[in-house]
């Protein structure tokens, strides 16, 4: 019996790269997870690898991806890294279980070693699988709703959608990704996610 294979994905993979995605992460209907993930899409070949078990029919069965980067540790006068960010892991429903997704990341993870990552970064729910992958838990998600939210001060003006100042401010950070051109182009257009920011006497704050 032909046994699923392990492969690096192409960009004719695209649409089955896409429709996985979408149906694991239960996205409304006309939403798409590379509309606000778009580092992961085809058209950025730059320190990215993409990979796929692939079923006897070819059909995908589950995928991942890593992008390799450099991130700041106490700027200025600090370090720069390299660290692999791995996202995208999805299994089909009808494949879930077999460990497909631990394959996929020890893939990408060993290829990101081989780039010169030091570090890898992945943002998942599934921690017991990440932990057994030598994944350890870091910090805390939290969801605030914005009318909590209280700006000291008066004078502010809260502004919605992208700004090229919140880039900037981003770029300044004393830590946290190397953030360049191209990271400012996928993440301007990005369709899911809302930017609110505050300004006062025509500065971002």
């Amino acid at each position: 019996m032909t046994r699923p294979v392990l492969d690096a994905l192409t960009p004719s993979d695209r649409p089955a790269f896409e429709a996985l995605l979408d149906a694991c992460f239960s996205l409304p209907a006309g939403k798409h997870y590379l509309d606000d993930f778009p580092v992961w899409d085809f058209s950025n070949t730059a320190s990215v690898l993409r990979v796929g078990v692939r079923a006897p029919d070819h059909s995908l069965l589950a995928c991942t991806a890593a992008r390799v980067a450099e991130a700041w540790v106490d700027r200025p006068g600090g370090r720069k890294y390299r660290v692999a960010l791995i996202g995208a892991v999805a299994t089909a429903a009808a494949a879930r279980g077999k460990g497909y997704a631990s394959e996929l990341v020890t893939m990408v993870s060993a290829w990101a070693q081989e780039q010169g990552a030091s570090l890898a970064l992945l943002w998942g729910s599934e921690h017991h699988l990440y932990q057994r992958l030598g994944f350890d838990l870091c910090g805390a998600q939290k969801r605030i709703p914005l009318t909590s939210l209280k700006l000291h001060g008066a004078g502010f003006e809260i502004r919605t959608g992208w700004s090229e100042e919140v880039f900037k401010l981003q770029q300044m950070r004393s830590g946290g990704l190397v953030l360049s051109a191209q990271d400012q182009a996928w993440m301007s257009v990005h369709k899911n996610v809302q930017w609110w920011s505050a300004w006062k006497s025509g500065a971002i704050q």
